[in-house]
């Protein structure tokens, strides 16, 4: 896999496009989704997790705890038949935790991170 801008074609391996939430479209109920950042920053995790946007880490309702991040597969949540992979953190650092996490282990879980390039599971 790689990632080629939204107006790519599909073909062989596959492509994977790179797109802010604000630019996803109708894409968001027509393909499956990988959604990087929390409800602070990104629409669509916000809408993912059923909170307001923006909620920051910081809020209670988040989820997010300090130095922590999560991987979790919502299907259905957003159309049915489709799925969105969250990979979010309580702050930037976290988020890039367990986007490196989600790439070295195939994981999916709780992460508790100490910094942007280490990360160990609850």
């Amino acid at each position: 896999m790689y990632v080629a801008p939204l107006a790519a074609v599909v073909s062989g391996a596959g492509v994977a496009p790179v797109v802010k939430d604000s630019e996803l479209g109708a894409s968001k109920t027509t393909k499956d989704l990988v959604v990087v950042g929390g409800p602070a920053v990104n629409t669509v995790a916000a809408e993912l997790l059923g909170l307001k946007y923006p909620t920051y880490g910081s809020d209670p309702a988040s989820g997010f705890s300090a130095d922590s991040a999560m991987i979790k597969l919502f299907e259905g949540k957003l159309t049915p038949g489709k799925v969105a992979l969250l990979v979010a953190g309580y702050e930037a650092k976290d988020t890039s935790a367990a986007a490196k996490a989600l790439v070295a282990e195939k994981k999916f879980g709780t992460l508790k991170t100490t910094s942007a390039s280490s990360y160990s599971y609850a």
